[in-house]
């Protein structure tokens, strides 16, 4: 066998393997195989048959739909594909898409109308040359807007959803139900329900109010406890280093309770700790009397030295009655002079039979009508008498 004939043989069997291959992926539905062409890249370029048309062409599309880099073969002037349907730019609805278009009408527009994708019209009419009106450039930009604010809206809802879901996860919240600008959300430790602005959600400063309440009541509870136990410690060496409570001073002169002193009224020798046994006072200090009794005469006799100067104030106040200050022994004296107008005998200022300064003869103060009965320290319910005299009339109303 010459080459001729060896190369003849085996182009034979690369054609019947090429018709087999093209009845196999049913190609030839609508097209016819009609032989391979030797002449051009070792028989890759194939001529084929529309049976739509009847024309034929050469083209390297076989070879590739076999390796699988295309996935339909089509008629270059029918537009008929190996799928059945005919080609986008050889269709007839092209013509009436392009028609529809430049009448004024979007791209979306006109998709929405014919449903060809975008991407088909838009190339077809990159490969016409056909250019947009300026109210076709207005209305496309317009949607291009619509439609990215309207990714981004749903893009940012998307992310806001997805935060506030962590967030709440995360504080231990579930949301119940969410309105334009508020949420109620409950809880899922103690099951309280509760409302908070979407915004307070996102963010995630956000507390359970029941959780937060008995949180603050058991740490006031343990400050609380902490407090009683600081003070009955407290409490406790106080006691131990001083049971009588005394004070620092008071613990300071403790020594100087066992000295003798001498009772200036009844002459009598005394402690201040006996007087404070005597009396069950828890302190007392050397006020220069044995007791409380001698004390109040002390006082008793110093008041009588000084003439009651605020005796009457006192006796006003206790029966609240009407107090005039300027009232005082020595005016009325200029007033009304000497003689006492309840027995009519005059006053001795030099009788100190009673104490050093005071006697019976002595000119005091009488009210006409006692502050006892509702009286006044004024000048027109006062007057001189002995003090014997307003002794013996005590608080007791005559009327002449």
């Amino acid at each position: 066998m010459t080459i001729q004939e060896r190369t003849e043989s085996r182009r034979k069997q690369g054609e019947s393997l090429y018709r087999q291959r093209f009845n196999e992926y049913g190609l030839s539905d609508f097209f016819e195989f009609i032989e391979r062409d030797w002449q051009s890249d070792r028989g890759r370029k194939c001529v084929v048959e529309c049976k739509a048309c009847g024309r034929r062409f050469s083209t390297y599309n076989v070879y590739a739909f076999f390796r699988g880099k295309i996935k339909e073969l089509c008629c270059p002037e029918c537009g008929m594909k190996s799928d059945g349907s005919i080609q986008w730019t050889k269709s007839a609805i092209c013509d009436e898409v392009l028609d529809y278009y430049q009448n004024g009408h979007t791209i979306n527009e006109t998709s929405e109308k014919f449903g060809v994708s975008i991407h088909k019209i838009e190339n077809r009419l990159r490969t016409l040359g056909i250019k947009k009106t300026p109210e076709q450039r207005r209305k496309s930009w317009e949607n291009s807007l619509k439609k990215a604010g309207a990714k981004w809206n749903k893009t940012q809802k998307a992310y806001a959803r997805e935060r506030l879901e962590t967030n709440l996860s995360l504080l231990g919240l579930d949301i119940v139900k969410e309105n334009d600008n508020t949420g109620v959300v409950k809880c899922r430790k103690c099951g309280c329900v509760f409302e908070r602005t979407l915004a307070h959600l996102r963010h995630g400063n956000v507390l359970c109010p029941t959780c937060e309440a008995n949180k603050k009541a058991k740490i006031n509870a343990e400050e609380e406890k902490l407090k009683e136990e600081q003070r009955i410690k407290t409490e406790a060496e106080r006691v131990a280093n001083n049971p009588l409570g005394l004070s620092y001073y008071q613990r300071s002169i403790q020594d100087k309770f066992d000295i003798v002193h001498v009772c200036e009224m009844c002459g009598s020798e005394y402690t201040v700790r006996d007087r404070m046994q005597n009396e069950h006072l828890k302190y007392c200090r050397d006020n220069g009397c044995c007791s409380q009794k001698c004390a109040k005469k002390r006082s008793r006799i110093k008041l009588r030295k000084s003439g009651f100067p605020k005796n009457h104030l006192h006796r006003a106040h206790k029966y609240n009655c009407e107090y005039d200050g300027s009232v005082t022994l020595k005016k009325l004296l200029v007033r009304d002079g000497l003689r006492c107008a309840i027995c009519g005998e005059l006053c001795d200022q030099n009788d100190h039979s009673w104490t050093e300064h005071f006697g019976p003869t002595s000119p005091t103060i009488d009210h006409i009508v006692p502050l006892s009965k509702g009286g006044s320290h004024t000048w027109d319910n006062v007057q001189v008498a002995h003090a014997i005299c307003n002794s013996r009339k005590g608080d007791k109303y005559e009327q002449g």
